[in-house]
């Protein structure tokens, strides 16, 4: 324990104890708090043993829900009852696609997650503790402890083939993704990112990231077994990904109106699934939630045939047939780029062919890009990136939404759906 040496630069520190990587540290004691650049095998601080008056559930090192005067784990702004006690502890190996909230040993029970690690139930993601303390710099090395915290076989089940992940890290939380994308999954490419959780960002890309695609020239070896599962190896690391099935069936009759086209069904990160509908009268799409499964989700009405999923933010409009449309993501989870920022990153592509009506209908429904896409929707022109079918409002506030909702609902009258479920780039040309 370090006693009174309650923060990297704390003035009651040692002379000898004054840079995060000090080589002259005791041995058990070196923290990796912020440094990128600790060798091998310093842990994580995972503990803060709260004094008597610390705010209640301001428990771990780094949450950026800690009031100002109490924002980093090394700040030298601590009163000398917020000092707190510093240890080193290995945290275990845990998954959860659901969600769920692991808190590693030494951290007090009770106490608030640290950001970005707090419960995010029902949806399709990983909570992985890596190790080694990670160089986020060092994104190779990144990749390569990413794979070997997971299990050795995962089931990919977002449809545009995103395996989420996110662990703990002193300053908060990362967050990340590994996609096996077609066709480059079976050329022998996979795509690795990952990000520094913001919980209050000013912008969507008001994060630290990286991002690199991985191919057999960096030692990478992907394989296509017999049952359409993947087998990766890098540097080590074997793990195998099955690619969860989606029914793709088209509605029955009756589900879709005079005019309406189904083009496929998708599963969000979020744990919910939809069907992308495409109006040939307005050329235009809107994303209908499937419910042929259970949906998990509870409801609280905002107004009359409208309603907010309490555990993702999504505001759905219930129309005829008994539908569910959805109309409004709330603006903070696409800040945040988030489980919940909304469907429009999982596309179906396991079940796309050149045959397939999508990129026409994006091409009818966004005129700007016509000649521009390839039949995934991807532009030709801009390498690793793909037109966004957001046809619903990034809302502010429900009241905000509601102004809009009633304002097509009073001007619109048969257009209404249309007026609902704009999407402003639309007018690009």
């Amino acid at each position: 324990m370090w006693g009174d040496h309650s923060g990297g630069q704390s003035p009651t520190w040692p002379v000898d104890h004054d840079r995060e990587i000090s080589e002259s540290w005791p041995a058990g004691l070196h923290r990796r708090d912020l440094s990128p650049a600790w060798p091998p095998g310093h842990r994580i601080v995972a503990s803060l043993q709260p004094r008597s008056g610390w705010p209640g559930g301001h428990g771990f090192a780094a949450s950026y829900t800690w009031p100002p005067d109490h924002a980093t784990a090394l700040s030298n702004r601590w009163g000398a009852n917020h000092a707190g006690s510093f240890s080193a502890v290995e945290v275990p190996s845990a998954q959860d696609e659901v969600g769920q909230y692991i808190a590693p040993p030494g951290v007090p029970l009770g106490l608030e997650a640290p950001s970005g690690l707090a419960e995010y139930p029902g949806t399709h993601s990983l909570l992985l503790a890596l190790e080694e303390a990670p160089d986020l710099e060092d994104v190779a090395g990144m990749f390569r402890r990413v794979l070997a915290a997971m299990e050795p076989e995962v089931t990919i089940q977002p449809s545009e083939n995103y395996l989420y992940f996110r662990f703990p890290w002193a300053r908060g939380s990362i967050w990340g993704n590994l996609r096996l994308s077609p066709p480059e999954r079976d050329e022998g490419w996979v795509h690795f990112a990952y990000f520094e959780f913001n919980e209050a960002p000013r912008g969507p890309d008001d994060f630290y990231s990286q991002y690199r695609r991985f191919g057999p020239e960096d030692g990478v070896e992907i394989e296509r077994r017999e049952d359409g599962s993947y087998r990766l190896r890098y540097r080590g690391v074997e793990r195998v990904f099955h690619l969860a099935e989606m029914d793709q069936s088209e509605p029955p009759a009756g589900v879709l109106a005079a005019g309406e086209r189904w083009v496929q069904n998708t599963r969000d990160e979020s744990g919910l699934d939809f069907r992308l509908v495409f109006d040939e009268e307005t050329e235009s799409f809107f994303w209908v939630l499937d419910e042929r499964q259970e949906v998990r989700e509870s409801w609280r009405e905002i107004a009359d045939g409208v309603a907010v999923g309490e555990r993702t933010g999504f505001v759905f409009l219930e129309v005829e047939r008994a539908r569910r449309v959805l109309i409004g993501v709330a603006a903070q989870n696409i800040r945040q780029n988030n489980y919940y920022d909304g469907p429009f990153d999982q596309l179906a592509d396991n079940y796309l062919t050149e045959e397939s009506m999508l990129s026409e209908f994006i091409q009818r429904a966004y005129p700007y890009t016509r000649g521009e896409i390839d039949w995934y929707g991807k532009f030709l022109r801009m390498a690793g990136s793909r037109v966004a079918i957001t046809p619903y409002h990034a809302y502010e506030s429900e009241a905000e939404l509601m102004e809009g909702v009633d304002w097509c609902r009073e001007n619109r009258g048969e257009e209404f759906l249309g007026c609902v479920t704009y999407d402003s780039k639309r007018r690009y040309r």
